[in-house]
């Protein structure tokens, strides 16, 4: 008889202890193994889009509980060609799963957690993630996603990629400079024309290259895409640029594999690359001590002053009419009257 008020006394004092343990005592260390994290991952798709595309993904979420109200960043991973046949490899074949780690959530400052979302390309359709036409469906689960998980911070939505999956990464910024506070593309495989790069002028943006990639040459392909984004940037001080004079990949034969220090968020002593830099947009060089996700987890969406936002939105509701607004600037103009030079949202645009 004692032995069983015993054993209750006990269970009783184990689920008290368990139930005052905080939440977050629960999570995963980076020694629990990439095969463990990688388990923490939740399958999810986003709508079907008008070209019959969707995309799915693997997701982490930090959220403790269901009283749990943080506001937590999203960030979208999008990694390069090849990981991508098959549901699931985009989180089987590199090893970002470790940012879903207790040690790497901590990074992302404020909120002390973030959604981590891999994108994965229909590669089983000979869709890669250097296609423009993927970009949209991207685009939609990622917003279909924020809408769906009340501790998204819209404000905060971020997108990274590397070799085909950096090429989607500043397309989709591109696309949705209203939805990505930030962007970060490790060797991106193509040249980015200047028209995509001024939709990136408000947006936070690091580029991550080697300057012997033969997949992603430097000086034809990838410093000329940072250097149009640089120069049409409006906040240079936010802009990061961080380069290697060798970067190889796992087999030191291909200098491509830009992003491998990034999986330690640059908290690596020894890696075999070398000549690393990194500088802003105005060429000053930047320290490298807090690594990316603290600098990143900071960025906010860009807030159009009024008149930016009337620029993108009262004028629209005049695209039928566009000769007779042209008629109708032009004929206020005539007067001196000062009401008469407000648009209708009540901004002075002349």
């Amino acid at each position: 008889m004692k032995k069983r008020i015993f054993s209750v006394i006990l269970c009783f004092v184990l689920l008290f202890t368990f139930c005052a343990l905080p939440f977050s005592a629960f999570g995963m260390s980076v020694k629990s193994g990439t095969a463990a994290l990688r388990k923490q991952f939740k399958f999810g798709e986003g709508p079907e889009t008008k070209s019959g595309l969707s995309i799915d993904y693997r997701y982490f979420s930090p959220v403790k509980s269901a009283n749990d109200k943080t506001k937590y960043p999203l960030m979208v991973i999008i990694s390069g060609q090849g990981e991508h046949e098959n549901e699931g490899d985009q989180i089987k074949m590199n090893d970002f799963c470790i940012w879903s780690a207790d040690e790497y959530q901590k990074r992302f400052v404020s909120s002390k957690g973030a959604y981590l979302l891999f994108a994965r390309a229909r590669e089983e359709l000979l869709l890669s993630w250097n296609q423009p036409s993927l970009i949209a469906p991207l685009n939609a689960a990622v917003e279909d996603f924020a809408n769906k998980h009340s501790n998204v911070d819209k404000e905060r939505i971020y997108v990274y990629g590397w070799s085909y999956g950096g090429v989607a990464a500043l397309r989709a910024a591109a696309e949705r400079p209203d939805m990505f506070a930030c962007v970060i593309a490790a060797s991106p495989t193509f040249i980015m024309n200047n028209e995509s790069c001024k939709k990136l002028k408000n947006t936070a943006v690091w580029m991550i290259l080697s300057k012997d990639d033969t997949i992603a040459p430097y000086s034809t392909m990838t410093y000329p895409t940072w250097q149009s984004i640089r120069d049409y940037s409006n906040n240079k001080d936010n802009i990061r640029l961080t380069t290697y004079d060798d970067a190889p990949n796992t087999e030191h034969i291909i200098n491509h594999n830009s992003w491998l220090e990034l999986i330690r968020d640059f908290d690596v002593k020894k890696s075999g690359y070398s000549g690393r830099k990194t500088i802003d947009g105005n060429s000053k060089e930047v320290s490298l001590k807090d690594g990316m996700l603290s600098w990143v987890s900071k960025q906010k969406l860009y807030t159009p002053s009024k008149e930016e936002k009337c620029s993108h939105e009262c004028h629209i509701n005049f695209v039928y009419l566009n000769r007779f607004w042209y008629i109708r600037v032009r004929f206020w103009k005539m007067f001196d009257n000062e009401e008469k030079r407000y648009c209708s949202c009540g901004v002075r645009h002349w």
